[in-house]
């Protein structure tokens, strides 16, 4: 379910373990819904700072909010999400200072997202450090490590080329 995050109202976030993924004491894997339906929704403008490739095949972009208020808005309901996910124990945070990191899906080596650009030979592999880009971003399971850190990711679903 696309929402505008000015709308959000975190009251409505519900997280349900993903059945036959419990790990007994290592964990379980916590399902994200919004009024039951998985949360996805708009970034505003901001700019590639980074493109993280971890050694086991997987890639972040490390993205840079533009100061207005679309950014203001978007990091703080972002905020408000985390801390609700906060009672769920101590969780790492994607927010670093005026950036976020959200993570690229792959799947057999090739990125699982669509880019709109008006150059229509534009994809994935010509993301640049410095490219003002809007992105459709979702929120992964959260998995949780009783007494330990928890973790969720941002995931990209569509990228959208200024």
């Amino acid at each position: 379910m696309k929402i505008k995050l000015k709308y959000l109202n975190t009251e409505f976030l519900k997280y349900s373990e993903v059945l036959n993924k419990n790990f007994g004491n290592n964990g379980k894997l916590l399902n994200v819904t919004y009024n039951g339906h998985s949360l996805e929704f708009q970034t505003p403008k901001v700019f590639i700072e980074k493109i993280i490739k971890e050694p086991d095949d997987k890639e972040y972009l490390l993205l840079k909010i533009i100061p207005n208020e679309g950014s203001r808005i978007f990091y703080q309901k972002i905020s408000e999400i985390e801390s609700n996910i906060g009672i769920l124990g101590i969780f790492e945070s994607n927010l670093v200072g005026d950036c976020f990191k959200v993570k690229i899906p792959f799947k057999y080596g090739k990125p699982q997202l669509n880019i709109f650009s008006k150059d229509y030979l534009f994809n994935y592999y010509h993301l640049v450090e410095g490219m003002e880009v809007i992105l459709l971003l979702s929120i992964s399971n959260i998995w949780t490590i009783p007494g330990g850190l928890s973790t969720y990711s941002l995931i990209v679903r569509e990228i959208l080329i200024n």
